[in-house]
């Protein structure tokens, strides 16, 4: 299953790559803004610094394999969504949600390239402050995956 905002106007291109990549056996295939060949421009400069800091510190402080565990562009096998629960229910939570499972349950994850910028028309709807505490939850089950030695048999 692959998840793509309706406000993305960039990536539709690698669609066809992140397919690819998910048949070499990868569970989850993120669309990464912040690796080589990705960007992110216009972005509003607290939406910036939390995106980076939560990503970053996820990547240098879990065994998330990922520099991008915020953006909401993915591709899910269906053998992790038959394996656990979505228990999100605001925002892009779920994206993290299914990151941090999956990577809890030792499946592969992979990241491609991806372009980002701020929408020029329109408002967005990202309700950072609303949908943080969702946000936090998942981002504190990435790091116990790997601080507190949780594993698959914590996961529903």
């Amino acid at each position: 299953m692959i998840v793509y905002p309706a406000d993305d106007f960039l990536n539709f291109n690698i669609i066809d790559k992140m397919y690819s990549t998910f048949k070499q056996e990868n569970d989850i295939v993120v669309a990464s803004r912040f690796i080589k060949g990705g960007s992110m421009k216009g972005c509003p400069l607290i939406k910036s610094i939390l995106v980076r800091i939560a990503s970053s510190t996820l990547y240098f402080l879990s065994s998330i394999p990922v520099r991008d565990a915020s953006n909401g562009f993915r591709l899910f096998s269906r053998r992790l969504l038959n394996t656990v629960t979505i228990e999100s229910k605001v925002g892009f939570a779920y994206s993290l949600e299914l990151l941090a499972k999956c990577n809890r349950l030792k499946l592969k994850i992979a990241e491609i390239p991806a372009q980002w910028e701020e929408r020029s028309e329109g408002s967005s709807r990202f309700k950072i402050f609303k949908w943080l505490p969702q946000y936090l939850k998942w981002y504190f089950y990435g790091l116990s995956t790997t601080w507190l030695r949780r594993g698959s048999k914590d996961v529903k």
